[in-house]
């Protein structure tokens, strides 16, 4: 017989995130709009459910007291030693943060080639990749397809996946099309609000959405919209 699914709902604030562990989550918002509070937030509340979690950090910005961190050097031998770190913290149930700043993009794209199908290995939990367009971009040389793969098939194994970026409109269109759950913050630039506009045409009409993107170009730190396309409204 199958093991039971770990099923747990997230809860950010007045945020809810259904399923969490089943959930692919985009939190979008520009620079100093809150974008990686509301991530170390979501690994506090992850810890709390009890579920592992890893946090993969192209700019060292999510690295926190409050969590296991683990840096990440050029020197590719001794890159083995992080995905023993990884298990060790995921059976522990840990929140870790792997702070790949000091990686160039070729060094980060080989490491997520690595990481992301040991990953597909394990079972309940919660992936995070801040500033995806780093591994991911919709355009460029480096773009990790083993990150996308993780993307399709976390689900089967009972992971859910979060992600951030301040720039929508440079994220591979491959990673933003399997979001069912958006974390909208603040947003200006208008290539960005023209991505999230795309997005948004999955769920709402040509009105509503025009009112969700002049709510977004105002907002204030911290503040969100949320859309869960599983959701009716």
């Amino acid at each position: 017989m199958a093991p039971k699914r770990l099923k747990k709902n997230l809860k950010l604030g007045k945020v809810t995130v259904k399923d969490i562990t089943q959930r692919t989550v985009a939190i979008i918002g520009q620079k100093g709009s809150g974008k990686t509070t509301a991530m170390r937030m979501m690994l506090r509340e992850i810890d709390k459910l009890k579920i592992p979690s890893v946090m993969f950090d192209p700019t060292g910005a999510a690295v926190d007291a409050d969590f296991f961190n683990a840096r990440m050097s050029s020197d590719k031998e001794t890159w083995p030693i992080t995905l023993e770190v990884i298990d060790i913290a995921w059976n522990d149930r840990a929140p870790l943060v792997v702070d790949i700043s000091d990686l160039n993009r070729e060094d980060a794209s080989e490491f997520a080639a690595m990481v992301f199908p040991h990953l597909l290995k394990k079972q309940d939990g919660v992936v995070v990749v801040d500033e995806i367009p780093d591994l991911t971009p919709q355009f460029g040389k480096f773009k990790s397809e083993e990150l996308i793969r993780f993307n399709r098939k976390c689900r089967n194994r009972n992971i859910g996946f979060v992600f951030g970026t301040q720039r929508p409109a440079s994220v591979s269109k491959d990673v933003l099309a399997l979001a069912d759950v958006l974390l909208i913050m603040r947003l200006a630039w208008p290539g960005d609000m023209e991505a999230v506009e795309k997005i948004l045409k999955r769920k709402y009409g040509r009105e509503e959405i025009d009112s969700t993107m002049q709510q977004i170009s105002h907002f204030g730190a911290g503040e969100v919209y949320v859309v869960d396309f599983r959701t009716q409204g």
